[in-house]
């Protein structure tokens, strides 16, 4: 029977993109406008604050 390993690992430089990504899309949708929003990653926490 064959067996599976799975193994997580986090590519950081990707989360980092994603966090990029995000912060764009927030400044750029109309729904979002005026509002206060952060992301901020540090080392493996990621914080998101909005009003």
């Amino acid at each position: 029977m064959p067996s599976f390993d799975v193994v997580s690992r986090l590519d950081l430089q990707e989360i980092d993109n994603a966090v990029s990504n995000v912060l764009r899309e927030i400044k750029t949708r109309y729904d979002f406008k005026g509002s206060e929003t952060t992301l901020e990653r540090k080392d493996h926490d990621l914080t998101v604050v909005t009003d």
